[in-house]
């Protein structure tokens, strides 16, 4: 388990975000799945409205397609899943003995590299196997800017490091301006690949790279 401490504390907090928070960062198990899907769907919501139409994010979202998404991690569980959780106040080292609480805050998920086909993207057959990617990073909107998505990061690179990988790849959509700011300050750059989404109603979305050497 890797604990992050607060991050710029004094940093004015927009309206409807939250305070840096501790934040606990550990493997996510099949148990997890639920949680995860439920994280997905709610910062869906809030970070890609106005950006893929409604009615398709309506239903990409549904409670049904939430359901079936936990089912299909509990069918076949990714590898490099961490989640990330609040330390509530007795979960600090200096509250003394207790059971403590944690609340799950966010997820990401990393591995091999995946090449675009069609829409799809799949594992590419002989790729080059020091190149990782991170699929997926999602933070419950009431805890962005609170240090979540910072410790998600900084886990995922530790460990992509520690495996090997030399460059870690992701794709972004180009109107999702908060998360390319945020991965951009995490040391990431514009390849200069792009794709169009017609499933999401034509967006197109970016990749993104950095090294890690």
């Amino acid at each position: 388990m890797v604990r992050a401490g607060e991050h710029g504390a004094s940093r004015p907090v927009p309206a409807g975000e939250r305070q840096p928070v501790r934040i606990s960062i550990r493997p996510a198990s099949p148990a997890d799945a639920a949680t995860i899907a439920a994280v997905r769907a709610e910062s869906w919501r809030s970070a890609y409205a106005g950006v893929i139409p409604a009615d398709i994010l309506g239903r990409l979202t549904s409670p049904a397609l939430v359901d079936q998404r936990a089912q299909a991690m509990r069918d076949r569980w990714p590898a490099g899943m961490l989640i990330a959780e609040e330390l509530m106040a007795e979960d600090r080292a200096d509250a003394g003995a207790g059971s403590g609480s944690v609340a799950a805050v966010g997820f990401a998920n990393f591995g091999r590299e995946r090449e675009p086909v069609g829409e799809s993207l799949t594992a590419a057959p002989g790729g080059d196997p020091s190149r990782a990617e991170l699929y997926a990073i999602y933070v419950l909107p009431r805890y962005w800017s609170a240090g979540a998505g910072l410790a998600l990061m900084t886990e995922v690179l530790r460990r992509a490091k520690a495996d090997g990988y030399g460059t870690l790849s992701l794709w972004v959509l180009e109107r999702n301006a908060r998360a390319r700011r945020f991965y951009e300050r995490a040391g990431f750059g514009q390849t200069g690949h792009s794709q169009v989404l017609e499933s999401l109603g034509g967006v197109t979305e970016l990749r993104y790279e950095m090294r890690l050497a």
